[in-house]
Formats: structure tokens, C-alpha cells, sequence
């Protein structure tokens, strides 16, 4: 297992909850987890919000110009769409 904080404080960290649930209350431990779950959870619902895409036009994708994950603008191409009455 790999760890991003130096040994002693993520050794000292894992003491202290194996500590905690052994002889104590782990709440204070899991408030500021909870705290940042909360905080990515509103932060993922917020950008979800905002990342509808749709089109003045009906039609076939043709071709795609974005991956999962890239980042886009308003000014970014997105995708051709051809009218589907244009393909038959």
C-alpha cells in the first residue's frame, strides 16, 4: 500500500484510529470525511447541472470530436449532426 503523506504521519493517523475504535468515539474522525464527501458530492451535482448538451437540429451523428472526460466550451465543436431526411 502506498501513502501520500510521509510515514510518520500516515503511521501515526492509522494508530490513531485503530486507538479510537478500539478504546474511543471514532465520530471525530469521520466528521471531516464527511465533510469532503459532502463538499465533492455538490461540487459533481453542480457540473452535472451544467453539462446538458443539445442541438437546433435533429438528426445522426455523423462525427464525434470530444472523449470522456475532456473539458469544452461554448465554442467548442462538439459533434456533426446530419439531417437524417439528408441520408436517405
Amino acid at each position: 500500500m502506498t501513502h501520500s503523506l510521509p510515514w510518520p504521519v500516515w503511521l501515526r493517523s492509522m494508530h490513531q484510529v485503530l486507538y479510537l475504535i478500539k478504546f474511543g468515539d471514532i465520530r471525530p474522525l469521520l466528521r471531516p470525511k464527511r465533510l469532503q464527501y459532502e463538499s465533492a458530492k455538490i461540487a459533481y451535482e453542480n457540473q452535472m447541472e451544467f453539462s446538458h448538451v443539445t442541438s437546433p437540429i435533429s438528426g445522426r451523428v455523423e462525427q464525434l470530436n470530444v472523449e470522456v472526460h475532456d473539458t469544452v466550451g461554448n465554442s467548442n465543436q462538439l459533434c456533426v449532426i446530419a439531417e437524417t431526411a439528408a441520408i436517405m
